[in-house]
C-alpha cells in the first residue's frame, strides 16, 4: 500500500532590515492568535515550504513559482486583512478521490498593517490652556487602547522623560509641578502606534500679589493721577483673576491700577487676594493708606501721600570727547553728546531729542555720536515725573569729518633723486597745514623713528646721511591725516676729482723748486668727479689759467710746461678744485 502523502504548506518571513526610529525596538513578526489564526505583519516577506508531515522538525522544501517567478521568493500580500492560498480540486483524505462538486483547499492569512490605536483618559481639568490640562489635586491617569485585526498587545508609557516600560496599572500623580507623559501602543504583528503626549500640570500652591505705586510719585510724595497696581503670580496654572475691596465695600474684580482719587480723606484700607485657575485662593492681604502728606513713609502700612510739582526739569547739552569752541562748537565723529537734564522734586522721567527737525522723537537714553557730518541743530527737552515738560531748547553742533592736510617745503638747497630729497646743512624743513572746517590744531613730526614733536619753526640736520622725516597735521577736533614719509639725505661732501693720463710718464724736471712730470706728445689728460651722495653736476677745467671748459678729454697740448686746475660741483653746490702740473715734451 503506497505511502500517505501529507502535504504542508509552511510560511517563512524574513524580519525586515533595518529598525526604525521608535521609542522601543519591536520586531515585526507573525502572530497565532488562540483561536488558529494566523496574522502576518503586512509588510514582510512571505516564503512557502512544502512537507509530507505536521512535525516542526520535518523535512521541508521551498515552493518555487515558475510561471510567477518575479513575484514569489519572496511573495507579499496584497489584502489588507483576509488573505488565502489555495489548491484546486479538494481530495478526500480518505480514498483520495477529488472531492464533488469541485471546491478548492483554502489556507487563510491575515495580513495586518494598521497600528492599534490608544487614548489616555484623565479627570476633567480645571483649565486647558498651550496643550496643558491644569489640575488642583492629584491625578489618576489610565491609558486604554484597541486593535481592528491581530489585537493590542501592549501598551507603553514614559513619564517625564524616563524609559519607555509596558503599563499595567493606572499612573498616580501626587506631586506638584508639570508632568509630560508619552505613550503608544503595538499590535500583536507589532505594528507600532506613533507615540502621543499629554501635558498637565497639578497645581497646589496659592497665588502670591504685590501692589506697587504708579504716576506721580516721587519719594512717596505723589500726584493726582497715581495709582495702586496690583500683580499676582502664579507659578503653574496661572491667575484667574485678582479682586479688592476699599473701606469695606463690596469686592470688586480688579482690572486696573486703582486710582488714588478712589479713596477718602482720611484712613483707608485697601484689601486683595488672588485666584488660580484650580481654584487655590491666597490670603486675604491688606494695605493701609492716607492722602495726608507724611513725610518718610514707604507705601506700606504707614500710609501715602502727595505733593503737586509744578516746575519743569533743567536742561543743558554737554560734548564728551573731541570739540573746539570756535565759530561754531565743532565736535569730531568720535565726540558723544550728552544730555543732563535734573529735577530737584518728583525727578526727571524722560529726555527726548531730535536733529535737525522740531518733532523731538527720539528718547534720549545716553551719550550718542552724531550720524552726519557738518551744521546740525539739536533740539532737546525733558519730562518730569509728574509730566512737567522743560522748554525745547536748540545747540548748533558742527562735526568736523574732514582730515587736514599738511605739506613739506624745503628752504635752502635741495635735490630730489627718485624718493630722496638731497639737501645741505643750512637747508631748512618747513611744514604746513590746513583745514577749511574747525581749522588747524599742530603738526606732528618725528625724525629717524623719535618722538613726535610739535612743529613750530623750520628746522635741519646735522648729521650726515639718510634721514626719514614722518609728519601729518590735526585739526582742533583731533581729525588727523595719514602719516606722509619723506626721505633727506644731508650732503656736505663735494664731488671726489680724479685725474689720470693716456700714457706713461718719460721722467721729470724740476722748475723753479717744484717736480715736473714729463709726458710724451701724444699723451692725452683725463679728468672725472665722483659723489657718493647726490651726484656730480658740473666738471669744468682750464689750463694755465685760460678759459675754463668742460670737453674730456683735454685737448691734445703742444710741448711746454702746464698747470691745469679742475673743478667739480655737484647738485647741491658742495664744490672742490684741484691742480695738476706736468710737462709735455717730445
Amino acid at each position: 500500500m503506497p505511502q500517505k502523502l501529507i502535504a504542508t504548506f509552511i510560511i517563512l518571513v524574513l524580519p525586515a532590515m533595518g529598525m526604525a526610529q521608535k521609542p522601543l525596538d519591536h520586531k515585526k513578526r507573525i502572530y497565532n492568535s488562540p483561536e488558529g489564526k494566523i496574522y502576518i505583519q503586512k509588510s514582510l516577506p512571505v516564503y512557502l515550504r512544502i512537507a509530507t508531515s505536521p512535525d516542526e522538525d520535518a523535512e521541508s522544501y521551498l515552493l518555487k513559482s515558475q510561471e510567477t517567478s518575479e513575484y514569489s521568493n519572496p511573495m507579499y500580500f496584497d489584502t489588507e486583512g483576509w488573505n488565502t492560498v489555495r489548491s484546486p480540486s479538494a481530495v478526500d483524505t480518505s480514498n483520495k478521490q477529488i472531492v464533488y462538486p469541485l471546491e478548492d483547499i483554502v489556507f487563510e492569512v491575515y495580513a495586518d498593517s494598521k497600528p492599534p490605536r490608544s487614548n489616555a483618559q484623565m479627570p476633567e481639568a480645571s483649565r486647558t490652556a498651550n496643550g496643558k490640562k491644569y489640575y488642583g489635586r492629584e491625578v489618576e491617569v489610565q491609558l486604554a487602547g484597541k486593535d481592528a485585526l491581530s489585537g493590542l498587545e501592549q501598551i507603553y508609557y514614559s513619564l517625564d522623560g524616563e524609559a519607555y516600560k509596558p503599563y499595567k496599572n493606572s499612573i498616580s500623580c501626587k506631586e506638584e509641578k508639570e508632568y509630560q507623559l508619552r505613550y503608544y501602543s503595538i499590535d500583536h504583528v507589532h505594528n507600532v502606534e506613533k507615540p502621543k503626549m499629554v501635558r498637565f500640570v497639578i497645581d497646589k500652591t496659592s497665588p502670591t500679589t504685590s501692589y506697587s505705586i504708579e504716576g506721580d510719585n516721587k519719594n512717596n510724595i505723589l500726584g493726582t493721577d497715581a495709582s495702586i497696581r496690583l500683580t499676582s503670580k502664579d507659578s503653574l496654572s496661572g491667575i484667574k483673576e485678582i479682586r479688592y475691596s476699599i473701606n469695606g465695600n463690596a469686592e470688586e474684580v480688579y482690572r486696573e491700577p486703582i486710582s488714588v482719587k478712589n479713596f477718602g480723606e482720611n484712613n483707608n484700607e485697601l484689601v486683595y487676594y488672588a485666584i488660580d485657575h484650580v481654584g487655590n485662593k491666597e490670603k486675604k492681604q491688606s494695605l493701609s493708606s492716607s492722602v495726608e502728606k507724611k513725610g518718610g513713609s514707604d507705601n506700606g502700612n504707614d500710609g501715602f501721600s502727595f505733593y503737586i510739582d509744578r516746575d519743569a526739569p533743567e536742561t543743558e547739552i554737554r560734548i564728551k570727547g573731541d570739540q573746539y569752541e570756535g565759530k561754531h562748537l565743532f565736535v569730531s565723529e568720535r565726540s558723544k553728546v550728552e544730555i543732563l537734564a535734573s529735577d530737584d522734586k518728583s525727578g526727571v522721567r524722560q529726555v527726548t531729542y531730535s536733529i535737525n527737525n522740531s518733532s523731538l522723537g527720539n528718547m534720549y537714553e545716553g551719550p550718542f555720536h552724531l550720524e552726519e557730518a557738518g551744521l546740525q541743530y539739536i533740539n532737546f527737552s525733558a519730562e518730569d515725573q509728574v509730566k512737567n515738560i522743560s522748554p525745547r531748547k536748540t545747540k548748533a553742533v558742527f562735526m568736523d569729518t574732514g582730515n587736514p592736510r599738511s605739506e613739506i617745503q624745503f628752504v635752502g638747497k635741495n635735490y630730489k633723486s627718485r624718493d630722496t630729497i638731497f639737501v645741505r646743512n643750512k637747508t631748512k624743513l618747513k611744514i604746513s597745514g590746513k583745514d577749511g572746517e574747525s581749522g588747524m590744531k599742530q603738526i606732528l613730526y618725528k625724525i629717524d623713528g623719535g618722538d613726535p614733536v610739535s612743529f613750530k619753526q623750520p628746522f635741519g640736520f646735522e648729521e650726515d646721511g639718510l634721514h626719514q622725516v614722518h609728519y601729518h597735521a590735526v585739526d582742533q577736533v583731533n581729525n588727523h591725516e595719514e602719516d606722509h614719509k619723506v626721505k633727506v639725505y644731508l650732503d656736505q661732501e663735494a664731488p671726489e676729482i680724479y685725474h689720470h693720463f693716456s700714457v706713461k710718464a718719460i721722467g721729470t724736471k724740476q722748475i723753479r723748486e717744484e717736480q715736473y712730470t714729463i709726458y710724451p706728445s701724444n699723451c692725452r689728460l683725463y679728468v672725472a668727479a665722483t659723489d657718493m651722495a647726490c651726484g656730480t653736476e658740473k666738471l669744468k677745467y682750464r689750463v694755465n689759467e685760460g678759459e675754463w671748459k668742460t670737453r674730456i678729454p683735454v685737448p691734445q697740448l703742444e710741448p711746454g710746461n702746464y698747470e691745469v686746475e679742475i673743478h667739480s660741483t655737484d647738485y647741491l653746490g658742495n664744490e672742490d678744485s684741484t691742480t695738476v702740473k706736468f710737462a709735455i715734451e717730445h
